[in-house]
C-alpha cells in the first residue's frame, strides 16, 4: 500500500471519528475532508474541489437549507399540530399523518425535494408521539422507500458526468 493511500485511509477514519465525536459542524467537517487531502498531495486541488460546483451537491445543500428553514419557522411544528390534532399521537395516527405529509409534499415536488423537506416535518411527528422512536422510524423508512427510489436518477446522471455508469 502507497503512503498517499495510508494517508488517505487515515483522513477517511478521522473523518468518521469527528462525525461521530461531533466536536466542529459536520459541515466543516465534510468541507476540511478535500482541503486536507489537497494539502497532503493526496489529491491536487481542482480535483479535490470539482465537486462542489456539481448541480447535484448544490441541490442537495439546497434540500438542507429548505429542511432546515420549515424546521425554524415553525412550519413543521404546526403541520405536526394539525396532524395530530385530527389524527392522535398514536402510532397508526402518526404513519397516517406522514403519508398524508409525504403525499402533498410530493404533489408539488419532486422526490429529493420531498425528502429533504420530510425530514423536518417527521422530527416534529417524533417528538410529540408517544411512540417507541425505533419502531416510528422502521416504519417511515419503510414508508418512505417508495419515493426515495428517484435519488438514485440524480446521482446516476451526476456519476454519468464524469465517465462512470450509464449515459443519460
Amino acid at each position: 500500500m502507497t503512503l498517499q493511500a495510508i494517508l488517505a485511509i487515515i483522513v477517511f477514519f478521522a473523518a468518521v471519528i469527528l462525525l461521530i465525536w461531533k466536536p466542529i459542524h459536520p459541515i466543516l467537517i465534510g468541507a476540511g475532508i478535500p482541503i486536507t487531502l489537497a494539502l497532503l498531495g493526496i489529491l491536487d486541488a481542482k480535483t479535490a474541489f470539482a465537486d462542489f460546483a456539481n448541480t447535484t451537491v448544490i441541490f442537495f445543500m439546497s434540500l438542507l437549507v429548505i429542511g432546515a428553514a420549515i424546521f425554524k419557522t415553525g412550519l413543521a411544528d404546526l403541520i405536526g399540530e394539525k396532524l395530530i390534532g385530527l389524527l392522535g399521537k398514536s402510532e397508526k395516527g402518526i404513519m397516517m399523518g406522514s403519508g398524508i405529509v409525504a403525499a402533498g409534499l410530493s404533489a408539488f415536488l419532486n422526490d429529493t425535494g420531498t425528502t429533504g423537506c420530510f425530514l423536518s416535518i417527521s422530527s416534529f411527528f417524533l417528538r410529540t408521539s408517544n411512540s417507541n422512536s425505533l419502531s416510528f422510524l422502521n416504519s417511515l423508512s419503510l414508508s418512505s422507500s417508495s419515493f426515495n427510489f428517484s435519488i438514485s436518477v440524480n446521482l446516476l446522471s451526476s456519476i454519468s458526468d464524469f465517465g462512470f455508469g450509464p449515459r443519460f
